[in-house]
């Protein structure tokens, strides 16, 4: 059985970042308070995370601001719940860019959501929020299967996680979380998420199993690694290798998440990180990772529509098909982590493509807003900028969204 701390630390780490932390009981009974106002908390912890940006290097200073924004989330999420937790993150965001990659800000969120309702599971999977790239689900899943992991998990249980109708990523971030119980064990984290019968969710419970192995980050949560994430990540050739010795949704799997550890060896290079993702032996394989690619890639970069464009031309250099996708791809991202608010160049970006691609990515705006159930009054206010020939794609979508890799992880 994996190890699990009796006063477990908040998760602290995005890609590697250490900062100090506190602990939050679980058996802990917060008392009912009334919050501050959401401009003074997002002030607040604007101010403490930010206080902890000692390190000279730029990139450990982002890393432990964003590590602290998590823990600072939790917290609200646990004491205040969750419209509350988003109203103040949404307030951080505006005054700090870098929180805008906000999908491990989402799972303590999450963590602090079910911490606050443990019993109460199905509720908290159905009205997760899917910004952030479903990371809310994530920290609600790996609280979840932590606590049912204390009684042990066999096979024939992992199905009942996420249930026979499992919402959206859920089996996902369960794929992570095998690879705990398993006390890092692939192959026993394999049969694990075989489990679940059904072919499509089994690909997903790989997925997070993978990814798991190539990031690590539960698994230094609950001490079953000592590597860092830039540690994980100098594996990328014995990764390759392992890789291609897959076959079968393993291989899809592996390749779609190797963009993880690629991201960090080449340094958040879009060009070498694209390029070596062509080097998979199989199209289906180096297509999954292209595209996983980009969304790391478009966090690191802000989710700048003009600099990404960039980077999705140079994807067609090695799979002609991939810039129009990548063009619709880069619609869901940011739809994904970023209020309509604050996206509003998708407009003149739609409006900069070649006359054939406008409207599918005009469709794509309308198919993210669909997925994400966004207000009627927020999606007509959004699409007041676009030209009348496309209003009724922005609205509704009439091609489909490209919502299969814009996921968790993710």
């Amino acid at each position: 059985m994996f190890k699990i701390k009796k006063n477990r630390f908040l998760m602290l780490i995005v890609f590697g970042s250490l900062v100090g932390a506190f602990l939050v009981n679980k058996n802990t009974i917060i008392s009912p308070v009334q919050p501050q106002s959401v401009e003074s908390s997002s002030a607040k912890v604007l101010k403490e995370c930010n206080d902890l940006s000692t390190e000279k290097d730029p990139e450990n200073n982002k890393l432990q601001k964003l590590s602290c924004y998590r823990q600072r989330m939790e917290v609200l999420a646990l004491k205040n719940g969750r419209d509350y937790t988003y109203q103040v993150l949404s307030g951080i965001q505006k005054s700090d860019p870098d929180a805008k990659n906000c999908h491990f800000i989402g799972h303590g969120i999450g963590e602090g959501l079910y911490k606050k309702s443990p019993t109460d599971i199905a509720r908290l999977i159905s009205e997760s929020n899917e910004i952030c790239g479903h990371g809310e689900l994530m920290g609600i899943m790996e609280e979840y299967v932590v606590s049912y992991g204390k009684k042990g998990i066999e096979k024939k249980d992992v199905i009942n996680l996420c249930g026979l109708e499992p919402y959206k990523d859920c089996n996902h971030a369960v794929g992570h979380m095998m690879l705990v119980i398993s006390n890092n064990d692939l192959v026993n984290s394999k049969d694990l998420c075989q489990g679940l019968g059904e072919k499509s969710q089994i690909f997903m419970c790989y997925q997070g199993m993978i990814m798991e192995r190539f990031v690590g980050e539960a698994l230094r949560d609950h001490e079953l690694t000592s590597e860092s994430s830039d540690e994980l990540a100098a594996k990328l050739p014995e990764y390759k290798k392992f890789c291609e010795q897959q076959s079968g949704q393993m291989l899809l799997a592996c390749w779609r998440e190797i963009a993880h550890p690629a991201f960090l060896y080449f340094e958040r290079d879009p060009d070498q990180i694209l390029k070596f993702c062509s080097t998979s032996s199989s199209r289906d394989a180096m297509r999954l990772c292209m595209v996983h690619s980009m969304q790391e890639i478009s966090g690191s970069k802000n989710y700048d529509l003009v600099s990404l464009k960039k980077d999705c031309d140079t994807g067609a250099e090695y799979d002609p098909e991939f810039k129009s996708k990548c063009y619709q791809l880069l619609v869901s991202i940011k739809l994904n982590f970023i209020s309509p608010e604050d996206s509003r160049d998708l407009i003149p970006f739609c409006n900069s493509l070649v006359s054939d691609e406008v409207a599918t990515c005009y469709s794509a705006i309308g198919g993210a807003f669909k997925r994400l159930k966004t207000p009627e009054l927020s999606v007509e206010k959004f699409c007041t900028g676009a030209p009348h020939m496309y209003k009724k794609h922005c609205l509704g979508g009439r091609i489909a969204d490209q919502h299969s890799e814009i996921d968790s992880d993710k």
